[in-house]
Parts: C-alpha cells; structure tokens; sequence
C-alpha cells in the first residue's frame, strides 16, 4: 500500500498520467482508424490517419494525410481530446468514443477551418 502512495504521488508530481488498471485500459486499447472530414476554411477536404489508443494515452500510428503528429488522451467513459500538428498548423479534436467506433469535431484557429471526424476500431 505505500508503494502505491509514494507511486501515485511521484507520477503526481512529475506531472505522469495515472493509469486506471486493466480494465480501464482494455476499454478502448488497440489501432482506430480516423477519417477526417473539412466542414468550413480552406483546410483539405478529407483525410485519414490511424492512432492507438495504450491505457487512455493516445498516439498517431499513421497517416496518409501529412499528419505529423497527433497525441492526446481518453478517458474511462470515452471522452477523447486530440492535438494534431501539420506542418505549421495544430488542431484540436475532441469527441466521444463507443466500443468500436467514435466521433467529434476539430478545429484549426489560425487557418479558420473545422470539420468532423469518425473512427472505426480496426
């Protein structure tokens, strides 16, 4: 039980996400296919990137669409919040994920584009 206090409080303090167990972890785990759809701007109209989801954390496994990168986390109930960087531009993403699919919608700020995206589990 100590062990697990000074565990908790040193990823606290180092500033490491708290993973909730096996179980939270499992819920959502695994490769998700994303489609990407530009809804308002000058933004390209469609796009596809691949991420994996390990214990809630959130990371780009591929993309076909230039996405340099993409991180970000979910939670035990499926809220999911993303940043996506292309090039010079960062978008921020956020939704709802189920247990084989998901949805949401983005932004991009300084370019004034938005739209929504999908996400299948492969």
């Amino acid at each position: 039980m100590m062990r697990l206090a000074l565990s908790l409080a040193t990823a606290t303090v180092l500033g490491l996400p708290i993973v909730q167990g096996p179980a939270f972890a499992q819920t959502f785990d695994g490769d998700w296919e994303v489609k990407i759809v530009t809804v308002s701007g000058t933004c390209p109209q469609t796009g596809v990137m691949r991420v994996a989801i390990a214990g809630g954390a959130v990371q780009q496994a591929s993309s076909s669409s230039g996405v340099s990168s993409a991180k970000g986390e979910v939670t035990s109930s499926g809220k999911i919040q993303l940043q996506i960087t292309k090039g010079f531009a960062s978008a921020n993403a956020s939704g709802q994920l189920a247990s084989n699919r998901g949805a949401g919608t983005w932004t991009v700020e300084t370019l004034g584009c938005a739209g929504q995206w999908n996400a299948t589990r492969v």
